[in-house]
This record gives structure tokens, sequence and C-alpha cells, in this order.
């Protein structure tokens, strides 16, 4: 799998850019344009402009003038179809989502939802298509495996909230937050309450899935791995905390199938704890690879080799998954928890080096971080004795 991590470090690089890699070719792309989605909208609309926007983002998609990397910015709402899924990005078809905005698109004051209503599947990428959400409540999906998100290209959630999506296949069906085959990249979100057969919130199969700032909770599968299960493939874990999920036979936090030679699950400053299972294995199985600076609650049945500042078979000490401030839900540090200012001495850093200055909910991180998405704030309270007149 180290091909597909040279090839995401080259993409992003292009991304920025405004250049696209894709099957050997590199593609320059035009300046990228705006495009606007509400719920009073119409798809007959030019959707050019805040006072015409579309009613739907594949009607955007739609407009012979889309092109590759314009953004659509999508009104404060819940947004919804009959297609299952209810939205496609089909190859060589790669767009960013801006969600959250209010009614006149002057600024970000929360979060648009994508909503399968219990009867489709939410988003699906084909190979070669691309989609990058900020801001986006994906749930409600419901298919026969990959029931929130089925990725097969490129896939990016930064403050994103992926709930109450359920996988109604057999014991062989697959993903009920996201199934990834390609490449997953998730910032400052929430992954919780999905359900799968296998890898409830997370299926990695084939691709590369890299996890910052964010929490997987609350995951249920019938078979392995509640939070994640990689079948092959990598998944890597920077400043998470992965907890409170369950399975039946595998481990209910991580379970990782993939032998060494064909992918790897890699941890830094992260916590996996406090998940269950009813047979085997609490918070993981298989091996994962520790770089250094973990707290993992219970060791049994994983392979799990302690390095430079890890803390093992040791309680978090965490608070229930609420709003704890900023988008998306998390679970506060108690002030008892061993992972305040634990975190790798050198800083809380992405797959790549760079600093994550803040963690997920966007408050500061400190010079010495916490290890998980939560970051604990020191307050300085003030007691003011009266004063007294002679």
């Amino acid at each position: 799998m180290r091909k597909i991590s040279i090839q995401i470090s080259i993409l992003i690089g292009f991304i920025i850019t405004g250049w696209w890699q894709f099957g050997g070719q590199i593609l320059q792309t035009r300046a990228a344009a705006d495009w606007y989605v509400s719920n009073s909208g119409d798809d007959g609309n030019p959707c050019t402009t805040e006072t015409q926007p579309c009613a739907t983002i594949q009607g955007v998609l739609a407009k012979p003038d889309f092109a590759d990397f314009d953004t659509i910015l999508t009104a404060t709402g819940s947004y919804t179809g009959t297609a299952s899924p209810i939205m496609t990005f089909i190859s060589d078809e790669r767009a960013k989502i801006s969600g959250g905005w209010n009614a006149d698109f002057s600024a970000q004051t929360g979060m648009s939802t994508l909503d399968g209503e219990k009867l489709h599947r939410v988003i699906k990428i084909e190979s070669g298509g691309g989609a990058n959400f900020n801001r986006f409540i994906i749930q409600n999906g419901q298919a026969k495996g990959a029931a929130g998100v089925e990725n097969w290209g490129w896939f990016e959630c930064r403050e994103c909230v992926i709930r109450y999506n359920a996988d109604i296949g057999d014991e062989n069906s697959e993903g009920g937050g996201i199934r990834n085959a390609n490449i997953t990249l998730l910032f400052n979100t929430t992954i919780y309450s999905n359900t799968s057969s296998s890898g409830a919130g997370i299926f990695n199969a084939d691709g590369d899935t890299i996890i910052h700032n964010s929490t997987i909770s609350g995951n249920s599968a019938r078979g392995h791995g509640g939070g994640i299960n990689n079948l092959s493939g990598d998944v890597r874990i920077y400043s998470s905390t992965i907890t409170n999920n369950n399975d039946s036979s595998g481990a209910g936090g991580i379970h990782n199938e993939a032998p060494s030679y064909f992918g790897s699950v890699e941890m830094k400053n992260s916590i996996l704890a406090g998940n269950s299972s009813s047979e085997y294995a609490q918070d993981c199985n298989g091996t994962i690879i520790s770089l250094g600076y973990n707290l993992l609650g219970d060791s049994e049945n994983c392979s799990f080799t302690p390095t430079i500042g890890d803390r093992i078979d040791t309680l978090a000490s965490l608070g229930l998954l609420q709003d704890n401030g900023g988008l998306t839900p998390t679970h506060e540090l108690l002030i008892s928890s061993p992972a305040i200012n634990a975190a790798d001495p050198e800083g809380c850093k992405d797959y790549r080096g760079s600093e994550l200055d803040t963690d997920q909910r966007g408050l500061p991180r400190f010079q010495r971080c916490d290890i998980g998405s939560f970051e604990f704030q020191t307050y300085v309270y003030h007691q003011y004795l009266p004063t007294v007149q002679h």
C-alpha cells in the first residue's frame, strides 16, 4: 500500500495548485467557479448566483458548464432524493461541496444534511470521481453494504458528522458509515451510531483511509470491527478517539484482517479504549502499528508493540459523546484522564507532518497537546474578596 501513500501526497499537491493527476495524465483545470444550492432553489435555475440557486447538488453536477474543482455552496437544510444513492459522482467528476451557508450565502453558520431517509444509500463516488465535503451531516443511509458513503475514488470530509447509516445486507456485507476502496481523508469529523455486518464505522478494502482530529464512537457490527475493519490497505490515525464501539466476533474498536504485506493500521497520539466485543477482543485485534503516544485501553488479543509515550491497558477517563463545542460531537477528557498533556512533546501533527494547532472542535492545542481528538482546556478562575471599608 506504499504506492497509494505516495500517490496521495502527489495528488494533494496538484489539487492545491489547481491541477489534477489521474490515470498518469496531468490535467489543468480552468479557474474554479462557485455554484449555489438551497432548499428554496430550482434545478432549472442557472445556479451560478446566490439569488438563483439549484435545489440539489445533483442539479449542479448536471450543468454542462460545471467543471472539476468548482465549489458548490450549499445552504443549511436537509437534502434528500429518490434515487439510490441520492448522490453519485461519476468518473472524471470532482467537486468541492461547502455546506452550512445561511440563506443569502454571506456566511457559514451551521451544517447541511444529506439524508437517505432510511431508504437509500447517501453517496457513491465512482472510480476517477472525487468529492471534498465541508460542514455536512451524512445520515440515515440504508443499503446492502456501504450505507452512508461508498467510495471508489477520492472522498474527503472536514467538519462532518456521519451517523445513523445502516448496512442491511447479509453476513458478507460491509460498511455502515463508509466503505472505502480508494482514498478517504477525514478531518474534525465524527462517525457514530452506524451499523453493519463488518466495519460499522469504516470498512477499508484495498484503500487508504487517513483520519485526523476525529471521533469514531457508538458504531455496532454484527460481525467484525465495530469502529473500523481493515480488510486490506492502509488505515492511518492521528490525534483521534475511537471508543464505545462494539461487535460480535472480532474487535469492537479496530479489527485488522490485512496481512502485513498487504496493508497496515497505524496510530499516533490517539485513543483506542472503551470498546467491546461479545466474543473476542475489546479494543483491537490483528496488528496495530504504534507511531507513539497512544492510549490503548485493552491490549488482549491485539498485536500492539508499545513504543515511546504509549500508555497500555489504561483507562481513558472520557465523558459521554455530546456537544462540547464546535460543529461535531466529541468525548471530553475528564480531569483525571491520563491522556492530558501526554501526546508527542514535538506536537500533534497530521500525516504530512503539519501541525494540528486545534482539536476537533477548533479549540487550541497547547505546547504539550493531549492524546485524542479533544484538547482539555485549562480555565483560570478568579475569586474576588469583598471590599472592606475602614
